[in-house]
């Protein structure tokens, strides 16, 4: 498998994490930043990403990573 396979194979199972947490609960704060990480690495820059990667994150409630979390799965 090449690195931007596996780079890719990553960012879904991310997704999907994120997805389920946002539907069940227990939302996990790694997740979101390293999505975020890995979408500017590819150049995929959005305000979601760069929130997540310049706020601090004891600055983020709970309805902010929701908020993101959702916005970073679009």
């Amino acid at each position: 498998m090449h690195d931007e396979e596996q780079a890719a194979q990553v960012v879904d199972e991310l997704r999907d994490r994120i997805y389920t947490a946002l539907r069940d609960g227990g939302l996990d704060v790694e997740h979101i930043v390293e999505l975020a990480c890995l979408l500017e690495e590819w150049e995929v820059s959005t305000p979601a990403t760069r929130e997540v990667l310049e706020r601090p994150l004891a600055q983020l409630t709970g309805a902010d990573l929701t908020r993101l979390g959702e916005r970073l799965l679009k």
